[in-house]
């Protein structure tokens, strides 16, 4: 659906983590014999996932912190020095990994509206995913 797409920027503007998730979707999922009808989904739900503020909010829950890069001026010299002259970047936080599309490709056989997909994805990986590549002493 284009409406997620484009409630999220997917269409406005380019990500370098775009790349990392096109090519992690086609490495993983692309070439697995029970998710690779699902490229396209995937895909789209992972470019809306990148650009996602509202999960940040997990961070809460775990030591790790989301990374940020420095911005620059029009002259394009890099601004160095307070926190507030960052940015989170990616979007959401998270830089995706190989193998991070594995998360979400068993759910596309479950639901198959991307926006209920979507909702879904998001509320299990920051309820319970985050934490299979966090360090922490909680117990799960």
């Amino acid at each position: 659906s284009s409406g997620i797409n484009a409630e999220y920027g997917v269409f406005k503007y380019e990500l370098l983590v775009d790349r990392l998730f096109l090519q992690d979707v086609k490495l993983t999922a692309g070439n697995h014999e029970a998710y690779f009808v699902f490229e396209d989904l995937l895909i789209q739900i992972l470019l809306c996932f990148s650009r996602d503020t509202q999960i940040l909010n997990h961070f809460v829950h775990t030591t790790a912190s989301p990374p940020r890069a420095y911005t620059r001026n029009a002259s394009g010299e890099e601004i160095v020095g307070e926190l507030e002259q960052t940015a989170v970047y990616p979007p959401n936080g998270i830089i995706p990994f190989h193998g991070f599309s594995m998360y979400l490709a068993p759910l596309c056989f479950i639901w198959s509206d991307p926006v209920i997909l979507y909702n879904v994805f998001c509320k299990l990986y920051t309820r319970f995913f985050f934490r299979l590549h966090a360090l922490s002493s909680h117990p799960q």
